[in-house]
């Protein structure tokens, strides 16, 4: 339909065809590079109401993140697991990235035994670097 614009050239010699086909080509091209390179940061499905702190920062997507729910089921990538399993999947991260983040989103009714018991079993798998999800408080 418009695969080319013809155009008179400047000298008067003759009609100049400007073909926008391949330009067309390249924007999806481009707009395929740039979908296939971005990555998106995806929370896992959990309904998690965190606790509040009033000192907090923002952590880097690639962590392992371990939600612990209301019922004081542990998750990890949507998927309930004991202890021992957290343990194996946080040694399993450790091996692939050794200075990983392995953040640990409780729900706010989390008492500190489970939390502590969770984090006992990051640190078995060998886990360094651990942080607990907060809430900023909103002034």
């Amino acid at each position: 339909m418009f695969d080319s614009v013809r155009r008179k050239m400047p000298d008067g010699s003759g009609d100049a065809v400007l073909d926008i086909a391949p330009l067309i080509d390249m924007v999806f091209i481009l707009l395929l590079f740039f979908l296939v390179t971005s990555s998106f940061s995806r929370e896992e499905g959990m309904d998690v109401k965190k606790p509040v702190a009033y000192h907090s920062r923002s952590l880097e997507p690639q962590s392992l993140r371990i939600i612990i729910t209301t019922s004081n089921g542990v998750y990890i990538a949507g998927r309930r697991v004991s202890l021992d399993e957290c343990s194996k999947e946080v040694s399993r991260f450790v091996s692939n990235q050794a200075d990983g983040l392995v953040v640990i989103v409780p729900d706010e009714s989390v008492t500190a035994k489970v939390l502590v018991s969770v984090m006992d079993a990051a640190k078995s798998g060998g886990a360094v670097n651990i942080a607990v999800a907060t809430r900023k408080v909103e002034n």
